[in-house]
């Protein structure tokens, strides 16, 4: 029943494209909007209760299941290369 409704490949498809995403904003100058929102660390207390998830977060636990880790992925500096990249995240390369 979940391959007809189409729900587990949707929720792969939105695993793909945080990651695909990752790549696009890591790619960017420093200077940029988004690498900068990405690097920017929150000053002062937080509210009391559970911490909001932030997106890298989301795409360290996404590639965790494909069998690799943001850590290293940001080391290597492995989403300067897109065809590495996207056989990591499981994109297909149209013909």
């Amino acid at each position: 029943m979940c391959k007809e409704l189409g729900i587990c490949l949707l929720n792969e498809d939105i695993r793909s494209t945080q990651i695909r995403y990752l790549s696009h904003v890591r790619r960017r100058e420093d200077e940029h909007p988004t690498q900068m929102a990405y690097n920017y660390l929150v000053v002062g207390t937080r509210p009391t209760g559970r911490p909001r998830k932030r997106c890298f977060q989301y795409v360290d636990k996404h590639l965790k299941e494909r069998g690799s880790f943001l850590h290293l992925v940001e080391q290597a500096k492995l989403y300067l290369d897109r065809v590495d990249w996207r056989q990591l995240h499981g994109h297909v390369i149209p013909d």
